[in-house]
């Protein structure tokens, strides 16, 4: 999808970034446990490699590197608003990353209050606004299985967060195919 600029006024970490590249990232694991897939940063205190192989773990409990998180918070973003037009629209990746990055920062789904804070144009701001609201929110089922990526290398990289949706259970496929063959048999009567 691309990356667009934004800013972050106010971080925990003490460092305030201007024109940062927000969206996700396509990226390859060479050990082909995960293949190609797209990650979102989660770390604002280390810059993600842009070349070259770069070491990382799957892990559960993200952030025992350098900063603790509250998963609850990022799996609420996931499950609220992750699409596949973030994949394609710039302005919605980078206002998913907003939003991650708050999720991981901050704890009141507001990005121009708390220890985490950051602008981008009206766009992002509005597609921003509107995950930071679903997110906080969403008391439905888990629609994500979440993949955290630590960085375990020297020097050390973003550490990373992936999706993929959950399976659908056997007995709702079962139940589909069910209602399939409903269908058919109601077209073949006609």
């Amino acid at each position: 999808g691309g990356y667009k600029s934004v800013t972050i006024s106010k971080s925990p970490i003490g460092k305030t970034f201007s024109n940062v590249s927000a969206g996700g990232f396509s990226m390859t694991d060479t050990s082909g446990l995960l293949g190609d897939f797209v990650a979102w940063c989660l770390d604002i205190s280390a810059y993600l490699g842009t070349s070259g192989v770069h070491n990382y773990e799957t892990t559960t409990t993200p952030f025992s590197n350098s900063y603790g998180i509250d998963q609850s918070r990022i799996q609420n973003v996931f499950d609220a608003n992750f699409s596949d037009d973030l994949l394609t629209d710039k302005d919605k990746a980078a206002a998913f990353q907003l939003t991650l990055w708050e999720a991981t920062y901050d704890d009141d789904f507001d990005l121009t209050t708390g220890g985490f804070q950051g602008s981008a144009n009206a766009t992002i701001l509005g597609y921003a606004n509107g995950f930071l609201t679903a997110a906080e929110g969403y008391v439905g089922n888990k629609r994500m299985n979440l993949t955290f990526l630590e960085s375990t290398g020297d020097p050390h990289r973003q550490n990373l967060v992936t999706a993929t949706p959950v399976p659908l259970p056997a007995a709702g496929l079962m139940l589909l195919g069910a209602l399939g063959g409903m269908v058919g048999l109601r077209r073949r009567k006609r």
